[in-house]
């Protein structure tokens, strides 16, 4: 007897896929929610980007791809429902081929931003140095400046000597536990922008182990996808 026609394996594989594309459903999900409130102004820092239009287009595109996941997905629970089928085992296939491409380009993008990690870097730098020095007392950037200051516990851009240039030698408050702030009085010795690079670094492992497990996922699907596309309508 073929393993291919082994109804509790062919069963095992049909719950594994369903199992995978609802978690890749429910990712595509929270991914459009996180991406659409980021769009429309949810994060108090996004008025510090140097270009929002720059960090919409991003915000939109991680839009298509939640709604990609989404309908890959949906793809993949239809057709294992109906793997017996021919309409179920085309769309298993259609399901499969989308999800190597996917799994190609996550890794193309993987080793692209790992080659061009300086160029990140110089990007980020770039857009703090625009933001920073354009703040304006009263304003809201100057506002969501001072706080994300406070929750990183960082001052001024490259270090606290950002201030003395931007408030005519005076040093920013939230740089301080005291009211007169000073030199002598800095609780927050870091600058803003090596601040946040330790805190990307520090979590790139968590990064990194979400990626690869949302990787694993995907090539699970592939191989239950591609095995109940084989099976044959016979149930021993």
């Amino acid at each position: 007897m073929s393993i291919l026609n082994n109804y509790r394996i062919r069963a095992l594989f049909k719950v594994s896929l369903i199992f995978s594309d609802v978690i890749l459903s429910v990712l595509g999900l929270l991914l459009m929610i996180v991406a659409t409130w980021y769009h429309t102004g949810g994060s108090k820092y996004f008025i510090l980007a140097s270009s929002t239009t720059n960090y919409s287009t991003v915000a939109f595109l991680l839009i298509v791809i939640g709604l990609f996941f989404i309908i890959l997905g949906v793809l993949g629970i239809v057709g294992a429902v109906l793997y017996l089928t021919t309409a179920g085992r085309i769309l298993l296939l259609v399901h499969s081929a989308l999800l190597v491409f996917t799994v190609i380009c996550e890794v193309l993008n993987g080793i692209t931003a790992f080659a061009m990690n300086d160029e990140v870097k110089n990007s980020v730098s770039w857009s703090g140095n625009s933001t920073f020095y354009k703040l304006s007392a009263g304003y809201d950037n100057y506002a969501a400046w001072k706080e994300f200051e406070q929750e990183f516990n960082c001052c001024g851009l490259n270090s606290f000597a950002d201030w003395h240039y931007q408030n005519n030698g005076s040093l920013q408050q939230t740089c301080c536990a005291s009211h007169n702030c000073t030199v002598v009085a800095l609780t927050a010795l870091s600058g803003c922008l090596s601040t946040v690079t330790m805190w990307t670094h520090d979590n790139m492992a968590g990064i990194a182990g979400v990626a690869s497990t949302v990787g694993v996922i995907e090539v699970a699907a592939i191989l239950a996808s591609c095995f109940l596309a084989l099976t044959t309508n016979v149930k021993s």
